[in-house]
């Protein structure tokens, strides 16, 4: 059964957070995002994993990665509900469980490999954020904090294969794995609706 006025509480929550700030995006021009949807960022809580968070008042969509140039051991996509400011994700290798605040940023636990690591996501500026791309048999996700990235290339063809974290910088635009170029583009709520 919908229940309208727990609708109506979200919507009255998360329209409260948005107008005090929290987390507006902003488009290529500079303007704020119309629809509402927030970006945030966090390092975990062992230092090396990344997490990206867009949402909006009814999704939320996670990636979190740990891949630098030495080796990969995390990467996963979490998408699913925004329950009234709160949410909780689960994969068959993942897990995170989190509240958005008035302050603009969300707190919560990830939990990978049966281990808990606890972050604070603050909201994404400039580049900051969560990237995608896809070329070939090749598919790629990548988590900018500040200058750091963490993310991982995927072969497709070679079940359970990654390619070594592969760098990525906003400012060169693109990355060659094995030969294939691809062009990272930043994700926004809807890529995952």
């Amino acid at each position: 059964m919908y229940d309208v006025a727990s609708s109506v509480l979200r919507r009255s929550f998360l329209a409260a957070l948005l107008v005090g700030g929290f987390g507006l995006t902003s488009g290529c021009d500079g303007e704020t995002d119309e629809a509402g949807e927030v970006e945030l960022v966090a390092v975990a809580g062992d230092g090396e994993t990344f997490i990206a968070i867009v949402a909006d008042d009814e999704t939320v969509a996670i990636y979190t990665c740990d891949g630098t140039e030495e080796g990969v051991n995390t990467f996963e996509w979490l998408v699913g509900d925004n329950d009234g400011g709160s949410f909780d994700i689960a994969s068959p290798d993942a897990a995170i469980v989190g509240t958005f605040a008035d302050d603009g940023s969300a707190s919560g636990t990830l939990t990978v490999n049966a281990v808990d690591y606890s972050f604070t996501a603050t909201p994404a500026s400039g580049d900051e954020g969560m990237y995608y791309a896809d070329e070939s048999d090749y598919y790629g996700g990548w988590v900018v904090v500040g200058d750091s990235v963490r993310g991982a290339v995927i072969n497709r063809l070679q079940t359970g294969a990654i390619a070594v974290g592969v760098s990525f910088s906003p400012s060169v635009g693109s990355v060659v794995v094995d030969g294939i170029t691809l062009t990272p583009i930043k994700q926004t709520v809807l890529d995952y609706k």
